[in-house]
């Protein structure tokens, strides 16, 4: 009868840290920080667009070069999780490891998945943007109107 109270109890400083995180989250997206962010950036840099590989819908880079970007970002910052609060954090917390002990390794896989990923996408970004027709989209007609823009 008492395990649940007791299981919270022992386990109470992974729930407060996972509400913590969970309500700095809801603070940053409430105040639209990151929306106004993006904006300032995307005026600052229209013009060097090979540098924002991020806004290429903007810029007119096709879908999948787009998609590859947000793949990219997504996967490497999940997989290393050099600083990420929920799976490094939390992660280790569970295990009675020290926290964010081994973030060297993860910095330096951190690197190599972003480098390498930057420079696969932008060769092929390159090349779909002198040629369109190498792009998976070519044929589809909202890409062809993007490009027309």
């Amino acid at each position: 009868m008492l395990a649940i109270p007791q299981g919270l109890v022992d386990a109470s400083m992974v729930v407060f840290f996972t509400f913590i995180i969970g309500g700095l989250f809801i603070v940053i997206r409430t105040t639209g920080v990151i929306d106004i962010a993006v904006d300032k950036l995307t005026r600052r840099l229209a013009n060097r667009s090979v540098l924002i590989l991020p806004l290429m819908i903007a810029l007119r880079f096709d879908s999948i070069t787009a998609v590859g970007v947000a793949l990219l970002v997504t996967t490497a910052g999940f997989s290393a999780g050099v600083l990420n609060p929920i799976n490094t954090g939390l992660g280790q917390m569970i295990a009675e490891v020290p926290i964010y002990s081994g973030a060297g390794l993860r910095s330096m896989l951190f690197l190599l998945l972003i480098g390498s990923g930057v420079l696969n996408i932008t060769r092929c970004a390159l090349k779909v943007r002198a040629n369109p027709e190498f792009s998976l989209m070519a044929d589809d007609s909202k890409e062809a109107e993007k490009r027309r823009h």
